[in-house]
């Protein structure tokens, strides 16, 4: 197993667990959602810390888990199990890009409609 498939592993067990290692990212990390956008690893710890505070998550059901060959780039197709605030099993993408052996970027592909509502009204993280 390569360096850069370690971290995509150890990055789900970290998002399962509510814990993520800031050396993780590169510097200059970027996020990419459906609902949100963030430029910097600590904006995107607030997000999912929101996101954890106002959902259950009860399960991500992978489905495929597929590497570039140069192992510069991944993604994860998966099922995104929740029943708070709504039950839902929600079909997602997440694409990853690498650099140095850390997650450069996340770009997260879902359909938001049903979140996006939930999501505005939620309070957020100080």
């Amino acid at each position: 197993m390569t360096a850069n498939q370690q971290l995509f592993q150890k990055y789900y067990e970290g998002w399962h667990k509510g814990q993520f290692d800031v050396n993780w990212f590169c510097d200059d990390f970027t996020f990419t959602g459906p609902l949100a956008q963030c430029t910097n690893v600590e904006d995107f710890f607030k997000l999912v810390a929101t996101m954890s505070e106002n959902c259950q998550i009860d399960t991500i059901d992978f489905k495929g888990q597929f590497f570039s060959d140069d192992g510069s780039s991944a993604v994860a197709i998966y099922d995104f199990i929740t029943s708070k605030p709504i039950r839902s099993t929600t079909r997602t993408a997440e694409f990853f890009t690498f650099r140095n052996d850390k997650i450069a970027s996340i770009n997260l592909i879902y359909d938001a409609r049903e979140w996006e509502k939930i999501m505005q009204e939620a309070p957020t993280t100080a």
